[in-house]
């Protein structure tokens, strides 16, 4: 019997969908995939601003995708939702899960009576108290996951998970038969950055910070008073520094590639965090892959490469699944979807 899912990615201005059959033997296969402009309104930094709206646009978005299922995973808003590392006592995954409300009182600023919380053991440790589990202590707040889950059931649909966003990617990006040392997964949205830096395919750090593509867009707006609709597109038509003699490119360009640099700083920031809270194992990144809709602005590798010295690869491999013979997708456009496949991979792991 089949098993086929659709992974929900939800951003800031786009969604996207991939269909994904499980039932294989070997690795699983993407059947569909599906994306869409949402329009401007609907989702506001994450938040569903217009639940009738969105309901619509799912009803419309199954039937041009022509997906087979309404088995959907989908993914809580990348900015509301947290992951702190922890060190708790050796116990059974459900005390540890009983134990997080406790736990986490005042750790993050919201109460934990309107957080889904979860936790994600990394390492096994014993110190002078007697074995202890690391691991990631992740929280979704509800509101947000309510809404969304309640959208997709009123249009018809029959939410059977809600994922993480970086171990979604993690799934696609990471073979897990070939550990490659620490690497930082980092997918650019429009409003936020998903970073995930893992060893192998064991998750160590996430971070979720609130900037991403339009942040250039915003530098454009207020720097060379452009409107939204110009200065989208003037951060897609520019890939290269433009001959200086071109006044406006000119100043376009710097303007860009300022707001990238700011933008980078808050990736190495999260590096080097990292990097510091793991001094006893000497834990350094080693190299790191950019994707999602914002990985492919101009300078941008170029800038992450030299702030954080190592190897950075644009739109890395999507790995562990494969192709229907009938689905024709460039590298570009499979990244693209890479949250998408990942979600609905998850339902069986």
């Amino acid at each position: 019997m089949a098993k086929r899912f659709v992974g929900l990615d939800v951003g800031f201005g786009t969604l996207r969908g991939a269909q994904v059959n499980m039932s294989t033997r070997g690795k699983p296969i993407l059947e569909k995939v599906h994306e869409y402009v949402l329009p401007e309104g609907v989702i506001d930094f994450g938040e569903i601003r217009d639940r009738a709206a969105f309901i619509e646009i799912l009803r419309r978005f199954w039937s041009d995708a022509g997906f087979t299922t309404r088995k959907v995973a989908l993914a809580a808003g990348s900015l509301h939702v947290f992951a702190r590392e922890f060190t708790v006592p050796a116990m059974s995954s459900q005390r540890i899960r009983e134990s997080l409300p406790f736990m986490m009182e005042g750790v993050l600023p919201i109460a934990t009576d309107q957080l889904f919380l979860d936790f994600y053991p990394t390492e096994e440790h014993v110190d002078d108290s007697g074995p202890t589990i690391r691991g990631l202590a992740l929280a979704a707040e509800r509101a947000s996951v309510d809404a969304l889950v309640d959208c997709a059931i009123a249009a018809r649909l029959h939410p059977v998970a809600v994922d993480f966003i970086p171990f979604a990617l993690l799934r696609v990006c990471i073979d897990p038969q070939s550990p490659e040392g620490i690497i930082a997964l980092v997918d650019v949205g429009a409003g936020a950055t998903n970073i995930l830096i893992a060893r192998g395919a064991v998750p160590l750090f996430v971070r979720v910070i609130p900037n991403g593509g339009q942040d250039i867009d915003r530098a454009l707006m207020f720097h060379l008073k452009m409107t939204k609709d110009q200065a989208a597109e003037t951060k897609l038509k520019l890939k290269e520094a433009p001959d200086t003699k071109d006044k406006e490119k000119a100043e376009a360009w710097a303007v860009m590639q300022e707001a990238i640099k700011d933008f980078v700083g808050g990736i190495k920031n999260t590096v080097d965090y990292f990097e510091q809270e793991h001094p006893a194992t000497n834990e350094r990144v080693t190299r790191a892959e950019i994707s999602g809709g914002g990985s492919r602005l101009a300078g941008l590798r170029e800038v992450l490469e030299a702030q954080l010295r190592v190897p950075v690869t644009l739109n890395g491999d999507v790995r562990n699944i494969e192709k229907s013979k009938d689905l024709s997708l460039t590298k570009q456009k499979l990244s693209q979807m890479a949250i998408a496949i990942g979600l609905a991979m998850g339902v069986n792991s």
